[in-house]
C-alpha cells in the first residue's frame, strides 16, 4: 500500500474506533474545516486530523465530543483501543502520536 492509503486507514481506525468507546458521543470538525481528514473511500472523516510524523508513521487528533465522564480515563481507553485496532490490521508501527482534543462535554439528553 502506498503512504496515503496507510495514512487514510489509520485515520479511518481512529475515527471509527473512537465511536465505539462509551462516553464518546461524536467527532466533529473545527470551524473553518480544521480537524477533518479524508477516509479511505473518499468520505469526509469529521474530528480526525492525520498528518506524516518526521520520523515515519503518521499522527492523529480526534476532535471529541463525550458525554459527562471523567476524560482521563475516557482518554486512555480510545488510545489503547485505536493502537489495538492499528496493530490488527497490521499498521500498529505506523501509527504514532494520539492526541486527544475535547472539544465539547454533553451535559443531559441529545437535542
Amino acid at each position: 500500500m502506498d503512504a496515503s492509503t496507510d495514512r487514510a486507514r489509520i485515520a479511518d481506525i481512529a475515527y471509527r474506533t473512537a465511536l465505539t468507546v462509551p462516553g464518546v458521543v461524536r467527532l466533529e470538525s473545527a470551524p473553518g474545516g480544521a480537524f477533518t481528514t479524508t477516509g479511505p473511500t473518499g468520505e469526509p472523516l469529521e474530528g480526525v486530523s492525520c498528518a506524516a510524523e518526521a520520523g515515519g508513521g503518521y499522527s492523529v487528533e480526534l476532535r471529541l465530543v463525550t458525554e459527562l465522564v471523567p476524560l482521563r480515563p475516557l482518554a486512555e481507553r480510545i488510545i489503547a483501543r485505536t493502537r489495538a485496532a492499528a496493530k490488527a490490521v497490521d499498521l500498529g508501527d505506523s501509527l504514532g502520536e494520539i492526541e486527544l482534543v475535547f472539544a465539547d462535554i454533553q451535559v443531559g439528553e441529545p437535542g
